[in-house]
């Protein structure tokens, strides 16, 4: 079929469109549905959407609706380990002789009706279709561009570029990109140099991007929950963060000082320096105690049991007994205490210094503090 043949009979084939329902049996998202209606449409689409959200089902579709008009599709990746990876998740889903692999140094099956390639060899394949004046897209219906978003890349982009300008009118482009700042702006070029382009966008990450910390205990979702020095401890980082703060602009501060004291009155050459030290200093204070703030501060609660049984355990507790017993014999509870493992009751009560009621009188720790 020539492209003008291909034209000619676009109404007709529009009219044989999937029904995506007969195909997944699940219930497509609202951008994978209004994707596949743009491409019944005879439109490209451009999808940006998270990372995990479903975007290679709106290629999976156009595959699936390209064999079932008896044209081919191009799935073309920006790296050889993803088409080889493609190359395996289609041969499982599409069976092993519709699909074909093309990279710079493997040729597969090379007239299938799914040929996943590298764009680079997409782009090649053009130019050198240019120079030889015939048509290297006969019967392709669809070209997808999977990572789309390598269009950015300042050393690769111009390969996307080229690829979408000189390919022919007649094949729908189904570019799939992680989320992008100028999604639209990349839809309308396309539209310009392509032809009817929508742009299909969603937000919705469905696999959230949580940081966890596993260990012999398990999966903790605890933001850092630990550190070299602090093994176990919830957020501690955020300390460590605050120390280097400030020992950072303990620093910044000698560097004013030496500056301020190598000039005389305004004639001070070292101001840039004082300047930036100062500047510098203001935000990285205001920044560590937000994420202080935000990360460990906020919402921080006592765990009362713990304290109660670090506070029971305490042997410090021992000077409260010292005005009553003596310094002396309040020394031996705190080491009977310390060397047999036993709690300050304990060890009064085998000296028999103080029975359990005077003891209680005494043992008071809110008296200690001034508390009432």
């Amino acid at each position: 079929m020539t492209s003008s043949e291909r034209d000619t009979s676009e109404n007709e084939t529009l009219q044989n469109n999937l029904n995506p329902e007969q195909i997944f049996p699940f219930a497509l998202d609202e951008f994978q549905l209004k994707a596949i209606d743009s491409l019944n449409q005879g439109h490209s689409v451009v999808v940006s959407a998270p990372t995990g959200s479903g975007k290679t089902l709106i290629g999976e579709y156009a595959i699936y609706r390209a064999i079932s008009h008896g044209s081919k599709v191009f799935y073309t990746t920006p790296l050889k380990a993803l088409s080889n990876q493609k190359l395996r998740d289609f041969r499982n889903q599409f069976g092993s002789s519709n699909v074909g692999l093309l990279t710079g140094d493997l040729s597969l099956n090379r007239e299938a009706s799914i040929l996943v390639m590298t764009t680079e060899i997409f782009r090649n394949m053009l130019y050198a279709a240019a120079d030889r004046n015939d048509d290297p897209l006969l019967d392709i219906e669809t070209v997808v561009l999977d990572e789309c978003h390598y269009m950015n890349d300042a050393h690769r982009g111009t390969v996307w570029e080229e690829s979408i300008i000189h390919c022919p009118k007649s094949v729908q482009f189904v570019a799939l990109s992680a989320t992008v700042a100028n999604a639209g702006q990349l839809t309308d070029w396309i539209e310009q140099v392509h032809g009817p382009t929508d742009l299909i966008s969603s937000d919705l990450r469905p696999v959230p991007l949580e940081f966890n910390f596993c260990s012999a205990k398990g999966l903790h979702p605890a933001n850092e929950p630990g550190s070299s020095i602090m093994p176990g401890k919830i957020n501690p980082t955020q300390c460590e963060a605050m120390a280097m703060v400030c020992t950072q602009i303990i620093g910044m501060d000698t560097s004013v000082s030496i500056a301020g004291s190598g000039g005389h009155l305004q004639m001070n050459v070292y101001k840039p320096l004082i300047g930036y030290n100062i500047i510098t200093s203001i935000n990285l204070i205001q920044n560590a105690c937000k994420s202080c703030r935000e990360n460990m501060i906020e919402g921080i609660q006592p765990n009362k049991a713990k304290i109660k049984q670090f506070l029971d355990n305490s042997l410090m507790l021992v000077t409260a007994l010292s005005p009553s017993i003596g310094y002396e014999k309040a020394s031996k509870i705190a080491q009977l205490a310390h060397e047999k493992n036993l709690s300050l009751r304990q060890a009064s009560s085998q000296l028999n210094y103080l029975d359990q009621e005077e003891f209680d009188k005494l043992m008071c720790p809110k008296s200690m503090i001034g508390s009432d």
